[in-house]
């Protein structure tokens, strides 16, 4: 087993960059056509309290907040959070757009 991981870590180091780049964008492709028939696209709708958006973000957020000592914060922050989301974009993309 020695021998294997050691010739594996030769042939990550004959690779350049480039390639190992290319390597790591072609995981996600390979998972998606894999699973394609199985996803569903989901819109994101923070009213409803019967789908579970909310909690799942609210949980995911609050264990990333836990994680770097960060004050974590109820459904309602959340959803205050999530509702200023696509303002912000809209706004952000027409500042850049003016000022290209």
């Amino acid at each position: 087993n020695i021998d294997e991981c050691s010739s594996e870590a030769d042939e990550s180091e004959e690779k350049s960059i480039d390639d190992q780049i290319r390597d790591q964008l072609e995981v996600p492709k390979l998972v998606a056509n894999r699973f394609s028939n199985k996803l569903n696209i989901e819109s994101f709708e923070k009213d409803d309290d019967t789908n579970g958006h909310v909690a799942f973000v609210t949980a995911a957020s609050n264990l990333r907040a836990i994680a770097y000592g960060i004050a974590p914060v109820d459904a309602m922050e959340t959803r205050r959070v999530a509702g200023r989301i696509v303002p912000a974009m809209i706004t952000t993309t027409a500042l850049v757009s003016a000022l290209s």
